[in-house]
């Protein structure tokens, strides 16, 4: 169990409106099509293999008409996590970005969540070379706004649970919640502006994006990664870095709060 304690209580920070409207917008619309018109986050219409072909590899083009719906046209201020941060670009590796492009983001049972699959196989508008221009192009892309700060320290916790750690525990998740989230988001997670403990939200999102939340934070709306500490923050000065068992059993505990119906309990 974790066994830090902080020695202040934490205090509430003003939430962003545009952090408002863009989960409401990850919440009400996804990324999906609907009809005859285009979603946020849905593959642009017009960059399908029969008007560009397999030829396009601009990353900027590329991520121009797959990406910017979701994620923001320079990486950031999205309704989706962000690309353009260092302490994701520290703890993903090429093949998770690779799968996550290709195949999307599904929950346990299936379910599927607002990250679509976009390779073609998959019904999908891209390539296999596409895929792979975009996965260099978040790695080496050298635009002026795409300029990453340093990455914290101490190194952040891995992207993905470990092979050989054991399955998080809500109940100690709890204990890491209270120290490293209710400032903000309340004891139990409802707090009005900043609420998380959604059903809609915590039902269409995947545990991985849970524990990318927990470790990189929205450095774009103000919400501290895995080691922001300071009551702007919502943190006790004296908060310790979230380790990967932090990650896990705060993971293992927002995921508790699905309905059952998606958990599968």
């Amino acid at each position: 169990m974790p066994g830090r304690q902080d020695g202040e209580r934490a205090v509430r920070t003003t939430p962003s409106p545009t952090l408002l409207v863009a989960l409401s917008l990850l919440l009400i619309a996804g990324c999906g099509r609907q009809g005859n018109w285009t979603l946020p986050g849905q593959p642009d219409p017009n960059l399908q293999e029969e008007k560009f072909g397999d030829q396009v590899l601009d990353f900027d083009t590329l991520y121009k008409h797959n990406c910017t719906g979701c994620h923001g046209a320079d990486g950031t201020m999205g309704p989706a996590p962000p690309l353009n941060d260092a302490v994701f670009q520290a703890v993903v590796s090429e093949d998770d970005l690779r799968d996550v492009i290709r195949n999307g983001r599904r929950l346990k049972g299936g379910q599927k969540t607002p990250m679509p699959a976009f390779d073609r196989d998959s019904g999908g508008p891209l390539a296999k070379g596409q895929i792979d221009a975009l996965v260099e192009g978040f790695r080496k892309h050298k635009k002026k706004d795409w300029a990453l700060p340093a990455t914290p320290t101490p190194d952040p916790p891995p992207y993905s649970p470990l092979w050989w750690e054991p399955p998080g525990n809500k109940e100690d998740g709890a204990m890491v919640f209270q120290m490293a989230c209710a400032g903000c988001h309340g004891p139990d997670g409802k707090r009005e502006g900043v609420r998380i403990n959604d059903q809609a939200f915590i039902d269409l999102i995947s545990d991985q994006a849970l524990r990318r939340y927990a470790i990189t934070g929205r450095p774009d709306f103000g919400m501290p990664n895995y080691a922001g500490k300071g009551k702007d923050n919502g943190r006790s000065d004296h908060f310790q870095p979230l380790t990967a068992r932090d990650v896990t059993h705060l993971t293992a505990y927002l995921a508790s709060w699905r309905s059952p119906k998606v958990s599968g309990r």
